[in-house]
């Protein structure tokens, strides 16, 4: 899952919220610096990714791509579930509605973001003037998304056509992704943070 399914995940416990967003952000020697609220969200995002990288449904649709895309199936299949969560939105969140979730995420955000590590505060305010959760919602903001991340790749060539892969795939992956959420959401609640030695 990328940023938009962590911080959903954490809806209702802000400083869980905030430490689930920044999960693949923080370092470790970080992360003892954190409030306490704020690590264990970090330590639940990364409970998440355990979770999901496991899953079957996840490792099936990964598979399928990876004649194509290679050693970088997961990390597309990855952000296209955060596709198809807006795309599910209705079932997932018949209370509130993706624009109303954004904007209490970011106000969330901005509320604690004395708690953000100061050197990744610039690149969270850009995050947020960019309003990159709505990307997530169509395909342009999918390109980008790809695009961003090419360059920090060894091959980037791997993530040329994605978006033709997304559409060929599309309508088995709207299938599969309730019976991997309802997995999911029933994994987060169950979470018990580790306890400390």
């Amino acid at each position: 899952m990328n940023f938009l399914a962590h911080i959903f995940l954490s809806r209702d416990e802000p400083k869980r919220m905030l430490g689930n967003f920044l999960g693949d952000l923080i370092r470790p020697k970080e992360l003892p610096l954190l409030a306490p609220r704020v690590a264990e969200g970090v330590r639940l995002h990364r409970a998440i990714d355990s979770f999901t990288d496991a899953h079957p449904i996840v490792r099936q649709a990964a598979h399928r791509i990876m004649p194509v895309h290679h050693k970088y199936a997961p990390v597309i299949v990855d952000i296209w579930y955060d596709h198809l969560l807006v795309l599910h939105w209705e079932l997932v969140s018949p209370e509130e509605s993706f624009p109303a979730f954004r904007a209490r995420a970011y106000a969330l955000l901005d509320a604690h973001f004395h708690l953000i590590p100061e050197r990744l505060q610039p690149r969270i305010r850009a995050m947020i003037a960019a309003d990159w959760l709505r990307q997530y919602s169509h395909t342009t903001g999918l390109e980008d998304t790809f695009r961003r991340l090419a360059p920090r790749t060894s091959r980037p060539e791997l993530l040329q056509g994605v978006q033709v892969t997304l559409e060929q795939n599309l309508p088995l992956l709207m299938e599969e992704f309730p019976l991997f959420w309802a997995d999911l959401s029933s994994f987060v609640k169950t979470w018990e943070p580790p306890v400390s030695l």
